[in-house]
């Protein structure tokens, strides 16, 4: 692995584990932890490695591990950016469109207000430290409770690698 590399993920596990929040379990019983979905990402024709399908439920992706699921997220955040999409403001707007109910100007200002990054702002594929915390604020924002640092770490590795 290149120098550069080893210290984006440096970086990016120091971000992490100095979270101050407390790392949370899936002890919430919440939909996206059932599924190991903590996106809520919909079924649709793009399959994600560590999916299960079928998945049983009727409208959500499940995954073998939360790994998995957050490492679904990381790559559809990549689709996003390379779509174009590459603000928080454009990729909520598509993730969580006002045309399925959501209240998505309160989910980009939560998003914006967890990673303190701008709705405006230009977010690049390479931005690990920026990617991981829309990642874990979706879950938070789609969940309720902090993400686990562990299992975001472990889906962005495996996003790294396939």
């Amino acid at each position: 692995m290149k120098k550069g590399i080893w210290i984006g993920l440096g970086a990016l596990a120091l971000i992490i584990f100095s979270s101050r929040k407390a790392m949370a379990q899936s002890s919430s019983g919440d939909r996206g932890y059932i599924n190991k979905n903590p996106g809520n990402i919909r079924k649709s024709n793009i399959t994600y490695k560590g999916e299960i399908n079928p998945s049983s439920d009727p409208a959500f992706k499940q995954f073998q591990s939360m790994a998995f699921g957050y490492r679904a997220m990381f790559k559809l955040l990549q689709a996003y950016i390379n779509a174009g999409w590459n603000t928080i403001n454009i990729m909520l707007n598509h993730y969580a469109p006002p045309t399925d109910g959501n209240h998505t100007d309160n989910y980009i200002n939560f998003v914006s207000g967890q990673t303190g990054i701008d709705p405006d702002q230009v977010i690049s594929i390479n931005d690990s430290i920026a990617l991981a915390g829309i990642v874990k604020a979706i879950s938070k924002m789609e969940n309720g409770i902090v993400a686990n640092n562990q299992e975001v770490l472990d889906g962005y590795n495996l996003f790294l690698t396939a």
